[in-house]
This record gives C-alpha cells, sequence and structure tokens, in this order.
C-alpha cells in the first residue's frame, strides 16, 4: 500500500492488530459510469463524502467507493504547490504526487477499511483557516498552515472510535471537490532574489563569494550569539505538554533571523517557538571574504520541570 508514503496520517495506536483487506478493484469502465456527487465547501460537505465512502463500502458497492475515492486526487498537483507555497517550492513533492497518483484511490479505501475494522463510530471533518490550530490537532499542522502564500483553507477528516481516531491530512478544497494533496515540505524551501538557492559545501573561489549555504544545527548553533528563551505556554503547562518544535531558519548576512517555517511541532509550542527564536542573533557567516545568508535547522525543546 503506498499511502502512508506520500500521505501524512495521523493514527493513535490500537489495542488489538488490524489488517486491512484489499478487494479487488473494479474495472475502469464501471467506475467511470459512476456519477460522484457535488460535495460543498464545508465540513459537512467532507464528512459527507466521508461517510459516503464509508457507505459504499459496508454495501459492498466497490465501483462507487472507487469513483468516489478516485475524485479526491489532484488534477493538477503542480499548479497547486505552486500556487499554495510558491512557485519555487514542492519538486519533489510533486514528482512523488505524479508517481503513485494511479495508487492513491485504492490506498485511500484501504485506509478506510482498516478505520471501520478498527470499530470506528464516527466521521467528522476540521477546517483549518488560520494557523490557530490546538495541540490536539498534532504536530505537523502548525507548519503547513504557515507556510501557505495564500489563504487557502485545509481540511482533515477523522474516523474516530472514543477517544481513538485515524486522521486523514492534508486535504483541500480545488476544483470544486475536495483532494488530498500528498506530503508538502514547504519548510524545505525559501526563496532568493536571483532563483537559485545554493547548498554547501562552497568552492574556495570568488564566483561563490556571498552565496546562501547550508549549515547543520549544531554548527549553526554554535554561532549563535543571542538566545531568548521561549516561554512555556500557559496552555501546553495546563495540558502537561512537553515535546520539541523543529524549525527550518533563514539567517541574513548580518546574522539575524530573517524568515523561520515551522517543520513539526504541537501549535503552542510553535508559536512560542516562533516569538523567542525570530528574536535570537548569530555570527554572520563569511564565505571567501564575503557575508553569506544561512539556512538551517533549529531545535527547541519543552520539557516541564519535574
Amino acid at each position: 500500500m503506498l499511502l502512508p508514503s506520500l500521505l501524512s496520517l495521523f493514527v493513535l495506536p490500537f489495542s488489538s492488530p488490524m489488517v486491512a483487506q484489499t478487494a479487488a478493484a473494479p474495472s475502469s469502465s464501471a467506475t467511470s459510469a459512476i456519477t460522484v456527487p457535488s460535495y460543498p465547501d464545508n465540513t459537512g460537505g467532507l464528512e459527507h463524502l466521508g461517510k459516503d465512502i464509508e457507505s459504499a463500502l459496508r454495501k459492498g458497492e466497490p465501483e462507487k467507493a472507487l469513483a468516489l475515492a478516485k475524485s479526491i486526487v489532484l488534477d493538477d498537483p503542480a499548479a497547486w504547490y505552486h500556487t499554495t507555497f510558491g512557485n519555487y517550492s514542492g519538486a519533489e513533492e510533486i514528482a512523488a504526487y505524479q508517481a503513485e497518483r494511479a495508487q492513491m484511490p485504492q490506498g485511500l479505501l484501504n485506509f478506510v477499511k482498516k478505520t471501520m475494522q478498527a470499530g470506528n463510530s464516527s466521521v467528522a471533518a476540521r477546517r483549518f483557516e488560520t494557523a490557530n490550530c490546538s495541540d490536539n490537532d498534532g504536530e505537523d499542522t502548525f507548519g503547513l498552515l504557515q507556510a501557505r502564500k495564500t489563504s487557502t483553507p485545509f481540511y482533515d477528516l477523522r474516523f474516530s472510535n472514543g477517544t481513538r481516531y485515524f486522521r486523514l491530512w492534508p486535504i483541500v478544497y480545488e476544483s470544486g471537490a475536495f483532494r488530498l494533496v500528498g506530503k508538502p515540505k514547504p519548510w524545505n524551501y525559501f526563496q532568493t532574489h536571483g532563483g537559485v538557492t545554493k547548498y554547501a559545501d562552497v568552492p574556495n573561489n570568488d564566483e561563490n563569494a556571498g552565496s546562501r549555504v547550508l549549515l547543520g544545527g549544531n554548527v549553526a548553533a554554535a554561532r549563535l550569539l543571542n538566545r531568548v528563551q521561549p516561554d512555556y505556554p500557559d496552555t501546553a503547562r495546563g495540558e502537561r505538554l512537553e515535546g520539541k518544535v523543529h524549525l527550518h531558519a533563514l539567517i541574513g548576512k548580518d546574522g539575524s533571523v530573517e524568515e523561520l517555517l515551522v517543520e513539526t511541532g504541537y501549535c503552542s509550542l510553535a508559536q512560542a517557538s516562533l516569538m523567542a527564536v525570530k528574536k535570537w542573533r548569530y555570527s554572520p557567516t563569511i564565505i571567501n571574504g564575503q557575508a553569506a545568508e544561512v539556512t538551517t535547522t533549529i531545535d527547541v525543546i519543552f520539557q516541564l520541570r519535574k
């Protein structure tokens, strides 16, 4: 099943192992005759879609289930990625999406079957307009919302049984339908004025003086001059929540933090990390006698006192 390699699925553990049963795929001619309903761009519409897929599987209607699953694949992943995260981003993610798109519908059906075997009793959707998510939305929500260049809302779909759930994420409404968008990694990309990002080691010649370079997190940390400690959010303290926020930073030629993107981290901890790390200051990085921009990673650890 190729779906987990492409889609970021949040699965809480269950007490007993589950094995997804894969039925024979209906023929393309059979599925092409199925009319897929139009679902509205809101949480009710996404929940309706999820329940329709589940219902088709329960009733033994594989052609209908597959037709619904096929409707969730992006028609033009390149256009969506570039519009949402910038025209300099997404090359690897787009290639992965294109390579696996033929297997995605059946992978999605296998995923829903697994939730059914786990005894899920409800289907619920959430819509994210801004980066003001909550900590129970997991560690991979804040970063995608923060990195958008547009106001595109994101959704997730949760198949749950009590406090345990399977999460299908991220989903958007594109070209009149809900679409799974794969596994974006926008934190790996910082736009450059010249359109080219150079990743070091930089050769020792004048041509590469002043280039942007990539430094490992430990190397960059050794150049840190001023570190502002983040405040521990009251929300996280109340939840007894600990964790790590993993960030990608663009450090300017003067050593200031110019751009900062969250890769993973609970929402309240991510917000606190951004506020603090933006104030950090590094010693300038000199390449062949000239200051260079630096991209690096930063980990901020939140741990409650025992």
